[in-house]
């Protein structure tokens, strides 16, 4: 090392000063420790929260998104179907901004870190091993975990809402804030109905946010069917109970003949009143009777045959009650044979007014069995006459082998008076007719669609991605349209736990930073928006 060449003359160098002493009870600061304090350790936490829900989430859409790269990839397109479904769900997961957050995931990671990775190479080897002696095997291999990733990931999410609204439901006090709520929303009112029915609808229906987005990426218009031929049952099941069939009786014509049969047995101790005199209330309700056919406007163009009836039965003085209760039944049997018609309204609305005559004649012999003081007779007779209008409503919207809530609903809005679960079958249809189509007119009732089976199975001839691909969308179509999703429980069902009265319930601080929703970056927007 050269030598230091000596100052010119004149100059000095420094002499170090001295550090004067501190006032006496001063002291130096410590270094400032950076290690996380309590609070920020709690919002540490709640990142780390917030990004395994949002990454619960983000694995729907990246699971699916990872068929459609497959799909892609195997026509050719140059595409990594692990990348996007990565890209995906690194996109829509929120990340901890923190510290403390950013601390505590690595924390994790290296905690976990030796239990996955032998895990992952064990499996990486078998697939090594299988491709060499298949392929095609070792393909499916690799593909299978991002393939069942997008079922997989939906039962979590949908187990923990189920848990929390059995333990709403069965708190007393937050049951009547929660009917209190739905008393004032029409659409939960109709869910409710729906629900009561045993009828499964739509997650998009539901308000349920996982759910809808794995609803529209794997096939609502399948998921819709696959949902009615189920809804079915239900509806079949509380027709049946209606009439007052035997628990687990289909409501088919055969089986409805006892009920009706027990009903018309009132009928014939009513035809023995003898003759009845028709009163004005009988003749306004002849001449009040409304064809359906327009002639309203224009009476000249009145059917025939709807004409001939109302001025046969107008001028009806009086008749033998034994004659009323035979025409009655004959009545009741044209009108449900002419509703049923197909593409003939002229006969459609023939049949309404044979039924509305039969109700006028049953109106007039009950004022007059009423008049004769025969209170028993008068209340037995109401009651078949409500049981044989339900029988007729159940006969009537009969279509193939089920009970049609389409067939229901055109009758209420007819003005056919339904009651009980009639009524709800109708206004459920009314507000969820994909769910209730007619099983009788559903086509494509297997469990692949013409998509899955145009993409999966004849495609992964020349790239086994394609079976993949084609098996996540019916997966994810049967877990939404499963029991353990919409909570039904079948079979006999055992007491729910309570869980303990609200004010036992001690509620833990959640510590949060305010955040300007117009800082959010996009994927913490997103995130965001999806909500719980």
């Amino acid at each position: 090392m050269a030598d230091i060449p000596p100052l010119p003359a004149g100059f000095t160098l420094d002499e170090h000063p001295e550090v004067p002493p501190l006032p006496t009870g001063f002291a130096l600061d410590e270094p400032v420790s950076h290690a996380p304090s309590l609070a920020m350790a709690r919002v540490g936490g709640a990142e780390m929260l917030a990004k395994r829900v949002t990454g619960a989430f983000a694995s729907i859409p990246a699971g699916l998104a990872y068929g459609g790269a497959a799909i892609g990839k195997a026509f050719g397109a140059d595409v990594d179907p692990a990348n996007v479904q990565s890209g995906v769900q690194n996109y829509l997961t929120y990340q901890p901004q923190t510290e403390s957050g950013q601390a505590g995931e690595q924390a994790l990671s290296n905690l976990t870190r030796p239990i996955i990775e032998p895990i992952q190479k064990k499996y990486a080897d078998a697939t090594a091993a299988v491709s060499e002696t298949s392929p095609f095997a070792g393909e499916l291999l690799k593909a299978a975990p991002g393939a069942l990733q997008a079922a997989s990931a939906v039962v979590p999410l949908a187990a923990g809402a189920n848990v929390v609204r059995a333990a709403v439901a069965t708190n007393a006090e937050t049951k009547a804030l929660a009917d209190a709520s739905r008393a004032a929303n029409p659409e939960q009112m109709a869910l409710d109905r729906a629900k009561q029915l045993g009828i499964k609808t739509l997650p998009s229906q539901q308000g349920r946010t996982a759910g809808t987005l794995a609803e529209g990426l794997s096939g609502q218009a399948k998921l819709e069917r696959s949902l009615s031929k189920q809804n079915a049952t239900a509806v079949d099941t509380a027709a049946a109970q209606e009439i007052g069939l035997p628990a687990g009786s289909r409501p088919t014509a055969e089986a409805i003949k006892p009920k009706k049969a027990e009903a018309n047995r009132v009928y014939d101790e009513v035809a023995k009143i003898g003759q009845v005199q028709t009163d004005d209330a009988y003749r306004q309700a002849v001449t009040s009777i409304d064809d359906r056919t327009g002639a309203g406007s224009f009476a000249e163009d009145t059917p025939p045959a709807v004409a001939r009836l109302k001025q046969i039965y107008g001028a009806k003085k009086a008749f033998d009650s034994a004659d009323a209760v035979a025409k009655v039944r004959q009545l009741r049997a044209d009108a449900g044979k002419n509703i049923k018609a197909l593409n003939a309204p002229e006969q459609n609305a023939l049949g309404y007014v044979q039924r509305k005559l039969a109700d006028i004649l049953d109106d007039q012999m009950e004022r007059s069995a009423q008049a004769q003081g025969n209170v028993d007779l008068v209340s037995r007779y109401r009651s078949a006459r409500v049981q044989l209008a339900k029988i007729h409503s159940v006969e009537d919207a009969i279509r193939g082998q089920n009970i049609s809530a389409k067939a229901l609903s055109q009758q209420q809005n007819r003005g056919v008076p339904l009651s009980g679960k009639l009524k709800d079958i109708a206004d459920s249809y009314d507000s969820f007719d994909r769910v209730l189509q007619d099983p009788s007119k559903i086509r494509d009732s297997g469990p692949l669609s013409v998509v899955d089976y145009m993409v999966g199975a004849g495609a992964s001839l020349h790239n086994p991605l394609l079976a993949t691909a084609a098996l996540s969308r019916p997966l994810v179509r049967a877990y939404l349209a499963s029991d353990r999703y919409h909570g039904v429980k079948r079979g006999p069902a055992g007491p729910l736990s309570q869980p303990p009265p609200l004010g036992q319930i001690k509620a833990r601080p959640v510590v949060t930073t305010p955040v300007l929703a117009g800082n959010l970056s996009p994927r913490e927007q997103i995130a965001k928006s999806m909500g719980p």
